[in-house]
């Protein structure tokens, strides 16, 4: 990992803008809300990824042999 940590983003659009840049994703972070907390949580669980809750803020791994599932 480069260190390289963005600022929060409400928006997607920026990951469709280089096909390989998700490539080099290494964790997403979630800021959970009481109205997203819910749908957010389930979906990630449905789909079954490596990640961590913390608070208010649900780690997804892109890579991650030592991680708990969700």
């Amino acid at each position: 990992m480069g260190g390289f940590c963005s600022p929060w983003d409400d928006t997607w659009t920026h990951f469709g803008c280089e096909p390989i840049a998700y490539k080099s994703i290494d964790r997403l972070e979630i800021r959970l809300t009481d109205e997203n907390r819910g749908f957010v949580l389930d979906q990630l669980r449905r789909i079954r990824v490596p990640g961590e809750i913390n608070g208010e803020i649900v780690t997804v791994f892109g890579y991650s042999q030592t991680a708990d599932y969700l």
